[in-house]
């Protein structure tokens, strides 16, 4: 599925100096994400430590623990959500980005690998540095969204970090790199495995892949896709590590987006001022945007052509009446009854 390249000859980089090679790997994973693309990712670099004896997971490291220790009512409840949005949507429903619950600590715990929180969820703290460097004693460690930009000193002390970025670096940098790779119409969408510098993704890449964009695949979909491609890279990326090789520079236009720049894309205050292509596209790109109709605004997951009396009618810069048909992933119907049976506001609007 796709392509994939950029793998690089060995050399030497990082803290242990040049031409450094180790007979074993002690590695630490980062991360601060719970989602489907982090939970694949683990659980790939945990097979690989079971199959080559040479490499041993010593620690996930993690700024916010509480994203994976999620408590049982609550996995309960996002069960229950995703039947009711298979129910409503059939083959169609909407994949969400979360990973299952508690599935990454329960493959770590598995695997015998300990959760370590830094003082106060900070990586860069010097108690925490002394602690890898003293206790942890890695010789590498790999990045599946750490949310904490790493200093010098925590980079030294972990031997090097291996940052995996859902996009083609050094095209779009920083957050949301799926959406906005959908959203501006690239062919592809890609991830890069790059050795991460004090930059905000700018290091030295190692591999890159890419998938193509088939114009209907949403970004939980390209998200898993790209996270299952990369995957299948990890024997790659850790030889190359264990050569510690260099990587090369970064070629091509940089982008850059962030946190501001996709809140902003996935709110939609005036609909009628953008073109249905533009809309739909951001729906798909997102997952969700919350748009404003009528004095509502809404979490919009999917819009359909509707009539000119529908009662969530939006007419389009180019003329185009939308409706969303789809509220949080449920039919307008749904979604109000499901807040009503939580106590939650209602969305005040009403639907055929």
């Amino acid at each position: 599925m796709g392509d994939s390249g950029g793998r690089v000859a060995s050399g030497a980089f990082g803290a242990r100096g040049p031409g450094a090679t180790f007979a074993g790997m002690r590695l630490v994973i980062l991360s601060d994400a719970n989602v489907a693309a982090t939970e694949t990712l683990v659980r790939a670099t945990l097979r690989l430590a079971r199959r080559r004896p040479e490499v041993e997971v010593v620690a996930l490291v993690t700024a916010r623990p509480e994203a994976f220790r999620v408590p049982a009512v609550r996995q309960a409840r996002r069960a229950a959500r995703r039947a009711l949005l298979r129910a409503a949507n059939g083959r169609a429903a909407p994949g969400g980005t979360d990973s299952r619950g508690g599935a990454i600590l329960r493959a770590a715990a598995k695997a015998h690998v300990p959760l370590v929180v830094p003082p106060g969820g900070d990586p860069n703290d010097p108690a925490f540095v002394r602690y890898v460097r003293g206790t942890l004693r890695p010789d590498a460690a790999l990045s599946f969204y750490c949310f904490r930009k790493l200093r010098r000193e925590v980079i030294d002390a972990l031997g090097g970090v291996v940052n995996y970025h859902d996009a083609l670096l050094p095209a779009h940098r920083g957050v949301w790199a799926t959406s906005f790779s959908i959203l501006q119409g690239d062919a592809r969408t890609g991830f890069t495995f790059h050795w991460m510098d004090e930059g905000l993704d700018t290091g030295p890449v190692l591999v890159q892949g890419a998938i193509p964009d088939d114009g209907r695949s949403g970004l939980a979909h390209m998200d898993r896709a790209k996270a299952r491609h990369a995957a299948a890279e990890l024997p790659a990326v850790l030889d190359l590590i264990a050569a510690r090789a260099p990587g090369v520079a970064q070629t091509g236009s940089p982008s850059y987006h962030s946190r501001v720049d996709g809140d902003e894309a996935r709110h939609i205050d005036a609909p009628g001022a953008l073109p249905a292509a533009e809309i739909l596209r951001r729906v798909r790109a997102f997952g969700e945007v919350r748009m404003t109709i009528g004095d509502s605004g809404l979490p919009v997951t999917r819009l359909s052509p509707c009539d000119p009396d529908h009662p969530l009618a939006v007419r389009t810069a180019d003329g185009v009446l939308l409706a969303p048909d789809r509220i949080a992933g449920l039919p307008p119907r749904l979604e109000v009854l499901r807040r009503r049976l939580r106590g939650e506001p209602a969305p005040a609007v009403t639907s055929r």
